[in-house]
């Protein structure tokens, strides 16, 4: 790969001399090639996808594109100017305010209203998806069949098709990484025990499914997410914060629904991708996959219980993890606040100090036969998350099952001890005897709106 035969680097790659250089001839750099030099080189095919009009400018004839103009027009400076640390001002493209990277589908952080790129003319070639994949630009599309289930494609199980049982119930386990977080997906390799777990899921992007050839060799059906999954209406109207759709997939899985290919069994078992990236399964000892014997044991101990978490390892009460996420720079202390506002009004400042800590990379869920409280609960996680402008789960989670659920938490979730250490699953309180009030979604505002307004940040119901 490279012009000429010979390995060419990002600014060559780019934009040979300044003249139009053919995607194929270019295929050599990979997309973690331009993002580790800072070139947002995958948005640049996005940006010429979003303003059709100027395409022709840099792409002079059908599958060639000067891509070094392309930087320059929206940076001001080439490639290589940016990987040597040369930010000039502002090229042309953000003066005329060409929006960097493609518009989302939904949600108020759309950059602008849809385009429909051309199906003819010099542009062409830009916007041709198989040839993108076999130039080496986008990942190629896996070689294992696959399956439409409802909106995914599925890779076609190799396992048998009945599913494991705990207490005489079916369970799956599942997982997902979107956007290869953390090389979660490329550091996969072999993972050594799966407790006779042999029906499982793997959820990732459907451009990346060609990444999780280990997973699938591993035994995992692979489940490719199309870019439209989240329905429009998920999101709340107003979001204080922008974040990458990969965040908003990883959270619409885990809290926002159950996916239609888990939904026919009767527990599913959620374990965070990173847990399976060493293959002995032990991230710094956060997690452990229990057995079906013991999760069975612990069904049939609970059998009223619908959920079943497990402590955080470090921390006991949800305060004591906003402070230590605004301090380390993982949430913006201005929507903590907002949020600690929020419910100190709602349930009483008692219970909120009260509030455990789970540790939510695992649990345990059922999925048929749940109470109307437990799923709203997981679905308002979701939708709290983004309506308050906060990124870590467990610093809202467990408000959502005092909103929906108050002092009936006790007999519907279980916060067991970490690890599940046996069969009866000792746990600590949700304290929801102390809860004030409940009913209704947790971001509803039934007090004061000025108790939400830190340092001049007034939180808009959605």
């Amino acid at each position: 790969a490279g012009v000429g035969g010979a390995a060419v680097d990002i600014a060559s790659a780019a934009g040979v001399g300044g003249a139009a250089v053919d995607i194929a001839s270019a295929a050599g750099v990979t997309w973690e090639t331009i993002v580790k030099k800072t070139t947002r080189g995958k948005d640049t095919i996005c940006y010429l996808n979003q303003y059709p009009s100027i395409c022709s400018e840099f792409c002079p004839r059908p599958g060639q594109c000067d891509w070094e103009a392309a930087f320059v027009d929206y940076h001001g400076s080439t490639p290589l100017q940016i990987s040597n640390g040369t930010r000039p001002a502002q090229g042309t493209g953000a003066k005329l305010k060409r929006h960097w990277g493609c518009p989302k589908p939904h949600g108020p952080y759309a950059k602008t209203s849809p385009w429909k790129p051309p199906g003819k003319g010099p542009c062409a070639g830009i916007f041709d998806i198989n040839l993108l994949r076999n130039t080496g630009v986008l990942p190629k599309l896996p070689t294992w069949p696959t399956r439409m289930i409802g909106k995914l494609r599925c890779s076609v199980p190799t396992w048998h098709k009945d599913p494991p049982l705990a207490n005489g119930q079916s369970i799956a386990l599942f997982t997902y990484n979107f956007g290869n977080y953390r090389n979660e997906m490329g550091g996969y390799t072999r993972f050594n025990d799966f407790k006779n777990f042999t029906h499982r899921y793997y959820f990732v992007l459907e451009a990346e499914t060609g990444l999780a050839e280990n997973q699938y060799r591993d035994g995992w059906v692979v489940c490719g997410v199309p870019d439209d999954y989240i329905p429009p209406d998920a999101f709340p109207t107003h979001r204080p914060r922008p974040v990458p759709e990969s965040w908003e997939l990883t959270k619409w899985f885990k809290f926002g629904h159950v996916p239609e290919v888990l939904s026919g069994y009767d527990y599913i078992q959620h374990m965070d991708a990173s847990f399976f990236r060493i293959a002995t399964g032990d991230r710094r000892n956060a997690y452990r996959l229990p057995s079906l014997e013991r999760l069975g044991n612990i069904f049939a101990a609970h059998p009223t219980h619908e959920a079943f978490l497990v402590t955080h390892p470090v921390r006991h009460r949800v305060p004591q993890e906003w402070a230590i996420t605004k301090r380390n720079g993982m949430e913006h202390a201005v929507h903590v606040c907002a949020f600690e506002n929020a419910v100190r009004g709602k349930f009483g400042s008692h219970a909120v100090d009260l509030a455990p800590m789970a540790s939510l990379g695992q649990w345990v869920r059922k999925v048929r036969g749940v109470s109307e409280g437990l799923d709203l609960a997981f679905r308002d996680t979701f939708h709290a998350l983004t309506s308050f402008g906060l990124k870590r789960d467990q610093n809202v989670y467990i408000f959502a099952l005092y909103a929906r659920l108050a002092k009936n938490v006790e007999n519907v979730v279980k916060l067991c001890l970490k690890y599940f250490p046996d069969d009866t699953c000792p746990s600590v309180s949700f304290h929801g005897d102390v809860v004030q009030g409940f009913g209704g979604a947790l971001d509803d505002s039934p007090y004061d709106e000025a108790t939400n307004r830190c340092h001049g940040y007034n939180i808009k119901w959605r």
